[in-house]
């Protein structure tokens, strides 16, 4: 399933991996890492030494690591080709006390090397209110990822007025 050529894993994260002056052509992961996967510990790559050509998997066609982040995917981003592209940021406006978000709020899982961890979809999120100061409640804001992605659309903003 995944590391078309290596799968490295180190449960202990005392692991030194080292990849230099290699090359990666035509590997297939059916998951994760067309050429190489890692789990726990990031292995040290001499990238400019290194070679990647024709990999495929779902999810990081040449390198796939762990989610490191996640980011607000833009309102006209895509993100088909594990790359993230796109211009606005999204913004909720309109919305008064009680409304449903309409517009696609979404968030994206993502690795060391800017790729949405396509493979995930499983990791749970929730969107809360930033100032816990505020009387401010949201519903529906609990969420699955699907694809690497948390879809936050349709949940409800309550604020109590002052």
């Amino acid at each position: 399933g995944s590391g078309g050529a290596i799968f490295s894993q180190c449960p202990n994260k005392s692991c030194i991996f080292n990849i230099s002056e290699s090359n990666f052509m035509g590997n297939f992961g059916k998951f994760a890492g067309g050429a190489l996967r890692w789990k726990d510990v990031e292995p040290l790559l001499d990238i400019d030494s290194i070679l990647f050509q024709e990999n495929l998997a779902t999810y990081g066609v040449d390198i796939a690591g762990i989610p490191q982040k996640i980011l607000a995917l833009k309102q006209d981003q895509t993100h088909t080709n594990n790359e993230l592209t796109g211009s606005t940021y999204p913004i909720i406006s309109g919305i008064q006390s009680g409304g449903t978000i309409e517009e696609d709020l979404l968030f994206a899982l993502v690795d060391t090397y800017g790729q949405v961890v396509k493979v995930d979809s499983s990791s749970s999120g929730s969107l809360l209110p930033a100032s816990t100061s505020a009387d401010i409640t949201v519903t529906k804001a609990f969420r699955v990822a699907r694809k690497g992605v948390f879809n936050f659309t349709g949940s409800q903003i309550i604020a109590k007025p002052e």
